[in-house]
């Protein structure tokens, strides 16, 4: 159920950092004419034009969040549905031969265009990391209820910083919610929740980690896909192998990205 509460403390973390009262940047100034933007306003743009428009922001917010919270709301059955199937498979076994497996992964990596070069530089040598599988079968808050979750999760710390990181990147997010819609509060959330604002991103190697999961009982489909993706970022030359560095189950970046979102 970890996404369900994920979910959940982002809704949280989102509510409170939009109570921010009285956010004001150097880009609102308004004439005389103007009428003052509401104190919730973060600044955007209209298109081309470098203007202000106060009004088409707060319409764009409202539209979001209107249509963001009954989607929270459903989350906890829907997550929980999809997540049933891994939850029940925690305590399988590994009984697949690893080069076995291997040889049919390499075969299935070359036909979707994968190079050579970056299969034998990343896999060779890679063999099942015992440590990885023993933190994907003992990820702790499974076993916590949404209040002892939050409860952690949601602290003065990411409140405040993101509050401040609102105000420090306020160009940057106003483009962001004029592009995609999505409010400044909400992209805050996610960011606060994974790594602390980029303060934790993990250090652990990404290709042995999707290796050891690909193969694993638990959720092959799943990371086969990443571990795929992963190689496509490496042979396009967006990161290199020593660059490729995250959590455990392969995470990257401040956001925290699987691989595949990244390459879509």
């Amino acid at each position: 159920m970890r996404a369900t509460m994920k979910f959940g403390i982002i809704s949280e973390i989102a509510r409170n950092e939009l109570r921010i009262g009285g956010i004001r940047t150097k880009k609102q100034v308004h004439s005389r004419h103007e009428q003052p933007c509401a104190a919730l306003w973060l600044p955007v743009y209209a298109g081309r034009h470098d203007r202000l428009q106060c009004a088409q922001s707060d319409l764009t917010r409202t539209h979001f969040m209107r249509r963001l919270y009954p989607l929270l709301a459903a989350l906890p059955l829907l997550l929980s549905s999809m997540t049933a199937t891994a939850e029940n498979d925690r305590n399988c076994r590994n009984s697949n031969d690893y080069s076995s497996w291997l040889a049919a992964f390499l075969e299935e990596a070359r036909a979707t265009g994968i190079s050579d070069r970056i299969l034998d530089s990343a896999l060779d040598g890679v063999t099942p990391d015992e440590k990885i599988i023993r933190l994907d079968r003992k990820q702790h808050v499974f076993s916590q209820d949404f209040l002892t979750f939050a409860g952690r999760m949601v602290n003065d710390y990411r409140l405040s910083h993101g509050q401040k990181n609102i105000r420090k990147y306020a160009d940057t997010f106003a483009r962001i919610e004029q592009d995609f819609g999505v409010p400044a509060a909400v992209i805050s959330a996610f960011w606060a929740l994974e790594t602390d604002f980029g303060a934790n991103t993990g250090d652990m190697p990404t290709i042995p980690s999707l290796a050891t999961l690909a193969w694993d009982c638990r959720r092959p489909e799943l990371f086969r896909e990443q571990l795929l993706a992963a190689l496509k970022i490496l042979d396009r030359g967006d990161l290199g192998i020593d660059e490729m560095r995250g959590a455990w189950a392969g995470e990257l970046g401040q956001m925290q990205f699987l691989q595949s979102e990244y390459v879509e």
